[in-house]
C-alpha cells in the first residue's frame, strides 16, 4: 500500500523528516519515533519504532534503522522516513495503528 501523507498529520506526531535514501543516512534526533521503509514509489514496506535515545547511538548514526536493514526488514525498500513522537509509549501506539493500516510484507511476525 502506498504511503499517505494524510498519516503524518497525527497529533502524536511531533516532528518528521523528509524522505531519503535508505543508503543515504543523515542525523536524526534522539526522540523517540517511527521510522518507514518504502520503496521508489512509496509503497510501504516495513515500519519499525524507536525509543527515547534508540533512534540515534554513539558511532551508528541510524542505530534502529541500521538495526533493521542488518535483520532484512530493508526488502524491497529504497527510502526511509522518520516520525517523532514524545515518547516511547505513542511511538508504541503510532507504530502499531500503521503497521494495522498498511500491513508492510516486511512486518510478517506482527500480522496475525
Amino acid at each position: 500500500m502506498k504511503w499517505n501523507e494524510d498519516h503524518e498529520n497525527d497529533n502524536r506526531i511531533v516532528d518528521k523528516t523528509d524522505w531519503f535514501l535508505l543508503d543515504d543516512y543523515k542525523e536524526l534526533k534522539e526522540n523517540a519515533g517511527v521510522y518507514v521503509f518504502a520503496n521508489d514509489n512509496l509503497d510501504v514496506k516495513y515500519i519499525g519504532r524507536a525509543g527515547q535515545r534508540r533512534m540515534v547511538l554513539e558511532h551508528i548514526q541510524v542505530f534502529e534503522i541500521y538495526s533493521a536493514i542488518c535483520r532484512g526488514k530493508d526488502d524491497g525498500s529504497t527510502k526511509v522516513k522518520v516520525l517523532y513522537t514524545q515518547n516511547n509509549e505513542r511511538s508504541i501506539a503510532l507504530e502499531a495503528d500503521l503497521i494495522k493500516i498498511y500491513t508492510p510484507t516486511n512486518n510478517i511476525y506482527l500480522k496475525d
